[in-house]
């Protein structure tokens, strides 16, 4: 799955079964991709956030 991919699912272009059939990947293989990709952001942003703080 390309970077192109990922930023239409989080934009609500395409679904995670439209990429999951353009992959030829599991609908699951590609929300747990989506779920990884989410909880890094946040992390990110928590630690962004830390960080301005401090």
């Amino acid at each position: 799955m390309d970077c192109q991919a990922q930023g239409d699912i989080f934009k609500g272009k395409i679904t995670a079964a439209e990429v999951a059939r353009q992959y030829d990947l599991t609908v699951s293989e590609v929300e747990g991709w989506i779920d990884e990709a989410q909880r890094s952001m946040e992390n990110g942003f928590k630690a962004r956030r830390k960080g301005i703080r401090e």
